[in-house]
Formats: structure tokens, C-alpha cells, sequence
């Protein structure tokens, strides 16, 4: 019975504790994976913090003070020296249940190295919803330039004539077609000069609204504002704002027209019903501004007049429809809801970007076309269904912080 006891305690150990190794290990690797690839988001943008962190993945996943390497770029393996990858070992001793009765000690590691696709994020998006017209880009002269970050358009994309876009990357999953019907500019022959891109446009997956990757655009999207208690502007006028002055965050049911005004927009939420923001000519100055157009009757109207527009950088309070108070994080500059097809039209207005701040925020349209029509605008985010542009500039757009990315790093070991 004692020399069949060993044999059992050896089964049992056999059993219990090399299944239990197994599925710690499993936990470790999935730790592990987790870990590179919040490490490898990092690259883009603060590479002191991938250390941070895939120790901050790793505390989540249940591996807290278990992560012995994270290395960018990797030490071993085939992605080692590769500046866009980044390593994570976890290690962690392992109890045991009958093994050790056999002076068995073990620990239960893992390994994975995750790799950005691309350094760069994107922030234009074009997502051409079903029926919209255009359904992508549709360029006639003008010209768009993003910084460093990309461009996708989900529909057809349309470049023609002596347009512009440059941008690291653009993307395009409908149809490639070359110069816009324009008797000035016929159809090229050569693929190569089917588009006035620098690089040149490849196909690509279809790109779903960022949105829920946006702190302040989700945050409208689940919550809300409320859009019954009305306010005015101090001219007493529910809609039209003639002479200069100063107003303030609240509803303004008709929306806000501005006509030949210069007009200071105090830090805050705009809930704006009836027919959105209108402006021709006229000043704006509106630092710290979020603006939410309510309804689907409500666009961005702009015709001549110079703009000094940026979102907030902090956050901001709000009135909820649901009740109560709520917090608006900061970033968003318009938000248009997504049933809202009405097209916003940017006609000989001003907001270069050479003074920072000019038109800094996300604009967020994704039902409507946004049509450009000479001057110049430059968001910092653009999320629109569809864009048209002639003899416009819109330059200098750049991603807002981290959280407007869609998921860039893979495993690959």
C-alpha cells in the first residue's frame, strides 16, 4: 500500500497539477498578449509609457508584478531590433497541489510580441453611409493636407484636376476613379495619374465610425444633452445675433446665426436646435466651445467670416435629457447626430491653421456631406459621411490625443 500510494500521489500530480500549470500558463498568455499590445499603442504616442503600460494590462489580466521583460524593440525572435514591436515576458511561480511532494517546484511564463500595422492613426474619416452623395472624397481643385495621420474613405474616392491630398496614408474601399467629369480635365490613361495624392491611394477594409473611441463623442452618443430649456442671445433675438457681443453655453432652439457680428462664445456646451450654426461674415472667437446640433434639421453653415474656434481641453459640464448633471471630456468641437444627413457647407471662410487654436476639435458629421467651397478649415479630427471640396484648403489636421485610433497593434509572435 505505501509503494502504491507513491504511484497514486505521482498520478494525481500527474492530473491535477500539470492541468493546473496548463491553465495558469494559458491566463499568462493571454496576459502576455494583452500587455505587448497595449505596450505597442504606445509607440504612437509616448514611447516612455510602453513599460507603463503593459504593467497596467497586466495588473488587469490578474499578473500584477509578474511581467519580468518588456522590450522595444524586441530582444529575440524574428521581429528582434524591429523599433515598431514591442516584447513582454511574464513569469510567475506557480503553487502546486501534490507536486511537491516530489520536491517539484515550477513557474508558468509566456512570451508575445504585438506590432503597429502602421505608426499612423488616422483622422479623416470618410465612412460614405449608404445613399449619401458623394459617397467619399470628390475633389475639384483645392487641396487637403494632414499632418501625420491618415485618410480613409470608405466610398469612392474621386481626385481630379489640379487637386491635393497628401497625407502618410490613404485608404479607399469603394471605386478609384480618376478626373471628375470636367471637360478641362479629362479621364487620364495611365493609372498612375488616376489621382493628385502623395501617397498614392491603395485599397483598403472599410473603417467604422471612431466614435466610440472618442471620449466626448461617445459620451454625447449614450448621454445626450438636454434640448428644452431654450436661451437667447442678448440682443433678445431666439435666432439671429446682428450686433457684437458676448453669449453663453446653453439651448439655443432656432440654433445660432451670426450675421456681420463679431461675437465672443464663452467656454462651455452649444445645444443648438432648428436650423444649427450660421454664419456669414462676421467674427467668431470661441475658445473652449463644444457645439451640438440637436435634431436632424440642424448643419454647419458657413459663409465668409473668419473663424477662432477650439474645443475644450478640459472637461466641461452639461445638462443630460436623461436628468441630473453630466461631465463632457474634452476634444469635440461639433457633433451632428449620425441620422443627420444634412449636408454643412464651409464657403469662403477663414480658420488656417497658422495660429494655433484657429479650428482645433473634432468634427463630427458621419451622416452628411461636408462640402468645402474656397477658404480655408482645419479640424483637428474629421469623421464626415461624405466630402466635396472645390478651390478649398483644408490643412494642418492632426489626430486629437490618444483615444481617436481604431486598434493598430497585432500579435504577431
Amino acid at each position: 500500500m505505501a509503494f502504491a500510494l507513491i504511484g497514486i500521489l505521482g498520478c494525481a500530480a500527474l492530473a491535477v497539477d500539470v492541468g493546473s500549470w496548463r491553465y495558469q500558463q494559458r491566463l499568462a498568455q493571454t496576459a502576455a498578449d494583452g500587455a505587448a499590445v497595449a505596450g505597442a499603442d504606445e509607440i504612437v504616442y509616448d514611447s516612455t509609457q510602453i513599460s507603463t503600460a503593459a504593467n497596467r494590462s497586466a495588473t488587469l489580466n490578474g499578473f500584477s508584478g509578474f511581467v519580468s521583460q518588456v522590450n522595444n524593440p524586441p530582444l529575440t525572435g524574428h521581429y528582434a531590433g524591429d523599433p515598431n514591436s514591442v516584447e513582454v515576458v511574464i513569469s510567475k511561480p506557480q503553487s502546486n497541489f501534490f507536486a511537491g511532494i516530489f520536491g517539484i517546484s515550477t513557474s508558468v511564463g509566456a512570451r508575445a510580441v504585438a506590432q503597429l500595422n502602421s505608426t499612423t492613426t488616422s483622422c479623416m474619416y470618410v465612412l460614405a453611409p449608404p445613399g449619401l452623395n458623394p459617397d467619399g472624397i470628390q475633389m475639384t481643385n483645392g487641396g487637403v493636407s494632414t499632418s501625420d495621420c491618415g485618410i480613409v474613405d470608405n466610398g469612392t474616392y474621386s481626385v481630379g484636376g489640379p487637386a491635393t491630398i497628401t497625407a502618410p496614408s490613404i485608404t479607399y474601399y469603394g471605386t478609384l476613379v480618376g478626373s471628375i467629369n470636367n471637360s478641362n480635365y479629362p479621364q487620364p490613361t495611365a493609372p498612375a495619374t488616376w489621382h493628385a495624392a502623395t501617397p498614392a491611394p491603395a485599397p483598403g477594409p472599410t473603417q467604422a465610425d471612431p466614435c466610440s473611441a472618442l471620449p466626448a463623442c461617445a459620451t454625447l452618443t449614450n448621454d445626450p444633452p438636454n434640448t428644452t430649456t431654450c436661451g437667447a442671445f442678448p440682443n433678445g433675438s431666439p435666432s439671429q445675433l446682428t450686433a457684437s457681443g458676448t453669449i453663453h453655453p446653453g439651448v439655443y432652439c432656432g440654433g445660432i446665426k451670426i450675421n456681420g457680428a463679431t461675437v465672443t462664445m464663452t467656454p462651455g456646451l452649444y445645444v443648438l436646435t432648428g436650423q444649427g450654426f450660421n454664419m456669414s461674415s462676421g467674427n467668431v472667437t470661441a475658445t473652449g466651445v463644444s457645439i451640438y446640433l440637436a435634431g436632424n434639421s440642424s448643419s454647419i453653415t458657413i459663409n465668409n467670416g473668419t473663424l477662432n474656434m477650439s474645443a475644450p481641453t478640459t472637461s466641461v459640464s452639461y445638462t443630460p435629457a436623461s436628468g441630473g448633471s453630466g461631465t463632457l471630456p474634452p476634444g469635440l468641437l461639433f457633433y451632428q447626430l449620425p441620422t443627420n444627413s444634412n449636408q454643412d457647407n464651409l464657403t469662403d471662410g477663414n480658420a488656417s491653421c497658422s495660429t494655433s487654436g484657429n479650428f482645433s476639435g473634432i468634427l463630427y458629421a458621419p451622416g452628411a456631406v461636408l462640402k468645402v467651397t474656397n477658404g480655408a478649415f482645419s479640424p483637428s479630427t474629421l469623421i464626415v459621411g461624405g466630402f466635396s471640396m472645390t478651390n478649398g484648403v483644408t490643412s494642418c489636421i492632426t489626430p486629437y490625443g490618444p483615444g481617436s485610433v481604431i486598434e493598430r497593434a497585432a500579435i504577431v509572435e
